[in-house]
């Protein structure tokens, strides 16, 4: 399973947040399942979601494991709920445009 580590998205003010991108191992155009948080991105199978990425990319899903703006590898400060509208948004858009 290909992981992209460290993945910069930027979002439409200029800051950056980071993800690991899990993807099957196929250049074919695959569904894609963004999962943003604030508990760190890397342990891949975070508390409040419960998504694992060798499931998930084994039911043939990419899935984007991002940490929310101010947290972990993503720039930015944390105030919790203040951009998850906008940042949800450019994130989506950025997984789409992929």
């Amino acid at each position: 399973m290909p992981v992209d580590r460290d993945v910069a998205m930027p979002m439409r003010d200029g800051v950056v947040l980071r993800a690991d991108v899990y993807r099957p191992d196929t250049d074919a155009p695959v569904a894609a399942i963004l999962n943003r948080t604030c508990y760190d991105r890397s342990f891949g199978l975070t508390p409040p979601a419960g998504l694992d990425p060798d499931v998930a990319v084994a039911a043939g899903f990419a899935l984007v494991c991002q940490d929310v703006r101010g947290q972990f590898g993503s720039d930015g400060d944390f105030y919790p709920l203040a951009a998850e509208a906008q940042d949800g948004y450019d994130s989506v858009k950025w997984v789409a445009a992929q």
